[in-house]
């Protein structure tokens, strides 16, 4: 490791062991262990979905959990340990699953909208509970400690990737309070910044990880078309060996595990509410929001191609049909967006571009998603 790399290596760690300590040392919470003391509860879903997943197998992404599962009588909602009862969530009866521990999550009315990645990230606290003799509680704090790994590991990836140190920050606090809040977002970051530095193969392979990671990793599907055209017009297949051809299948076998499951979620995810203000599908089509979006739009697409920025501006064209598309936009669904601030430019205005990148995230998250990317939730750590 470098001497860049080492101080790079110890500032994250210095923030992981700050914010972990913070976690741990936060008396008197919410048992949800979230920052808002309760307001976020995506930790606790995945991790039960993970236990889930086994027993019901393709089900979790056909239907609804209400409608898979009994929800518990009064008596034994009585029965749960303290923990999950000030929880104040449905809970749902598994045969087979501990008593004091059933079946908890939010968004029990629709499937399981999330790759089945998240069930290995989610893994090893799953287990954990399942099997051991933790609280709901303490299953809830340490899902978010192992967040915090995540995103720390992504938070690395970040410092050594080129950005900025504006562009480290702008990603470093949002990703920070964002899994304090419970999303694993991160997560998809590692593999998406691999794809952005590598060529071929290895672009497909970590683009098609981080899609088995999350969804909204499809966010930076021209990347890995520019990296299969690039295999195909320079017949890069005809010189590999077994490694590539080990890639190349286990590309294979990510995609159809996350693709499955997709195409599984489309009659549902086309019928969820609008949260989205800039979407195009919900009338009246043209409101400011959406006015304001498509001049900013415009006017990066226009500067990207003054840069001869040839990918970002493929990048920005297919982000922006995604945005107006989307029934959902909350705000930590701005944080798909912050890799793109970590991928090297290819430009014949290189600074250009890189401004005009900073400048659509910053618009795309206060527009779309209504975040600011600051760091305004900092006083709730007091």
């Amino acid at each position: 490791m470098t001497r860049i790399r080492r101080s790079e290596f110890l500032l994250t760690l210095i923030s992981f062991v700050a914010t972990g300590a913070w976690e741990i040392g936060h008396r008197g919470r919410h048992p949800f262990h979230d920052l808002s003391n309760g307001a976020y509860t995506d930790h606790f879903s995945h991790l039960n979905s993970t236990r889930l997943l086994p027993r019901v197998g393709l089900e979790i992404w056909r239907k609804p959990l209400s409608g898979l599962l009994r929800p518990l009588s009064r008596s034994e909602t009585a029965a749960l340990p303290p923990d999950l009862r000030e929880a104040g969530r449905e809970g749902y009866f598994v045969p087979g699953w501990p008593r004091d521990k059933p079946m908890v999550a939010s968004w029990t009315h629709g499937p399981r909208f999330y790759p089945p990645g998240d069930a290995v990230l989610f893994a090893p606290v799953a287990l954990l509970y399942h099997f051991g003799p933790i609280s709901f509680s303490t299953a809830c704090l340490l899902a978010l400690l192992l967040l915090l790994v995540y995103a720390h590991v992504a938070l690395y990836f970040v410092l050594v990737s080129g950005a900025s140190w504006i562009e480290a920050l702008i990603v470093w606090f949002p990703v920070v309070h964002w899994t304090l809040e419970g999303f694993y977002d991160a997560a998809m970051f590692v593999p998406l910044i691999l794809c952005a530095r590598r060529r071929g193969i290895e672009a497909v392979l970590a683009f098609c990880a981080a899609v088995f990671i999350h969804f909204r990793a499809l966010f930076f599907v021209p990347w890995a078309l520019f990296a299969a055209v690039a295999i195909v017009r320079e017949r890069q297949f005809r010189s590999w060996g077994r490694r590539e051809w080990a890639m190349a299948a286990g590309a294979a076998a990510l995609s159809i595990a996350a693709l499955v499951p997709f195409a599984l979620l489309q009659g549902s995810l086309a019928h969820l509410a609008f949260s989205n203000r800039v979407s195009m599908a919900m009338a009246p089509a043209l409101r400011p929001a959406t006015i304001a979006f498509l001049a900013v739009c415009g006017l990066a697409a226009v500067l990207f191609r003054r840069a001869g920025a040839r990918l970002d501006l493929a990048l920005l064209a297919w982000i922006a049909l995604m945005l107006f598309s989307l029934h959902q936009a909350e705000q930590w669904h701005a944080l798909a967006l912050l890799p793109w601030l970590c991928a090297p430019i290819a430009a014949r205005d290189e600074p250009r571009a890189r401004q005009v990148r900073l400048w659509f995230v910053l618009c795309a998250a206060a527009i779309v998603f209504r975040e600011s990317l600051l760091p305004t939730w900092l006083p709730q750590l007091f």
